[in-house]
């Protein structure tokens, strides 16, 4: 089964909207998984985007990690999205560009919402204020 980590710049893209929105994009409901906090139906997710040919997967190895890389099938609908949700979607793009799942997840790993809470645990939104992307 694939990691999640693709999922953790998502969650923290939705808490940082939130802290400055008042809204989240997606609204998913965050869970502490082992590598950091995901949308609770990550893998249900994962499996309607594979299944709707939106992604595809591919096995990696990365030096001493093995994941799994996702593709994204075609360019994201950006009208979706408001303003702010592009704005906030880039500014957490730009932050993470570069870097590897493992180092996210530590990162993430590193979050009060994550430090406070348990496995499988919801994280509520109003950890978005403690959140340490500015």
């Amino acid at each position: 089964m694939p990691e999640p980590s693709a999922f953790l710049p998502a969650s923290t893209a939705d808490f940082l909207h939130y802290r400055r929105f008042g809204t989240a994009i997606s609204d998913c409901r965050c869970v502490h998984m082992q590598f950091g906090p995901v949308p609770s139906d990550f893998y249900a997710l994962q499996a309607a985007l594979v299944e709707a040919t939106s992604i595809s997967e591919r096995p990696t190895v990365l030096g001493e990690s093995e994941g799994t890389l996702f593709i994204a099938s075609r360019s994201a609908d950006l009208a979706l999205f408001s303003d702010e949700e592009r704005t906030t979607l880039a500014e957490i793009a730009g932050h993470f560009d570069g870097w590897s799942a493992k180092r996210i997840s530590e990162f993430s790993q590193r979050e009060p919402a994550w430090l406070e809470t348990k496995e499988r645990e919801t994280i509520p939104y109003s950890y978005a204020s403690q959140l340490r992307i500015k």
